[in-house]
């Protein structure tokens, strides 16, 4: 049998995910496997890696695309490892949904369902973590603002299609930001579009300008702050 993953080497790579270094992060991870040491804590930090090195790619679509998918790959094999790893449900839930980006509305809508049970069984053993309230806001902010023609698509997948509010999309991001104040540009932006939904505007501009002066700067940050200066002008 092989040998597990020492708790000191997860500890390294944490702290190398926290320090930024989601390279030096993933090659510690890689060589691990390589070593024959698989686990379920080994495979959700790769996805995590992953999903962060792509979220850094400056302009490559197709780099982003590929690493999207190697963490996506990595989530499945965690979760198979490990069912009941909530960290796993979490990473499975952000690829499952990342990976419906890029194959489409259609796909998107598909896996609606299916994210949202990874992000409810991540809530469940962890009610406290600022990425899953964060994820399962942005769920009941897409669903709520799903066209009528995303509707009828989604109506011929389910017998009930998912159905959401703009207020219980609130209620989750804000409790991410509760949780972790300031912590991703996405969450602050996504408070201002919900309130802006509300015809909330003194509320949903203040959080647009927090989206503007948030210091991140990788490519969720950019498109969360192109987006929030291009909704301030109309609060």
């Amino acid at each position: 049998m092989a040998e597990s993953t020492s708790s000191d080497i997860l500890t390294a790579v944490d702290e190398l995910h926290s320090a930024g270094k989601e390279k030096e992060a993933r090659d510690q991870l890689k060589a691990e496997l390589a070593a024959g040491r698989e686990s379920a804590e080994i495979y959700w930090r790769l996805a995590r890696e992953c999903r962060g090195l792509a979220n850094r790619c400056p302009d490559s679509e197709e780099q982003r695309k590929a690493l999207i998918y190697e963490a996506f790959e990595s989530a499945k094999k965690g979760l198979a490892a490990e069912p009941d790893n909530w960290s796993c449900h979490k990473w499975m839930g952000i690829l499952l949904d990342l990976t419906g980006r890029f194959e489409g509305t259609k796909k998107r809508i598909e896996n609606s369902f299916l994210v949202k049970e990874h992000f409810t069984k991540a809530l469940d053993k962890k009610p406290d973590d600022a990425v899953v309230l964060h994820c399962l806001g942005v769920w009941c902010y897409e669903v709520a603002n799903l066209s009528w023609l995303q509707r009828n698509m989604a109506a011929a997948f389910f017998a009930k299609p998912p159905t959401s509010t703009y207020e219980e999309a609130l209620e989750y991001l804000l409790r991410a930001e509760k949780a972790s104040p300031n912590f991703y540009a996405s969450n602050l932006n996504y408070i201002g579009k919900a309130y802006y939904q509300l015809k909330k505007l003194p509320e949903a501009k203040e959080f647009f300008q927090k989206t503007i002066n948030h210091e991140a700067d990788g490519h969720d940050d950019r498109e969360a702050k192109k987006e929030a200066a291009s909704l301030m002008k109309k609060c």
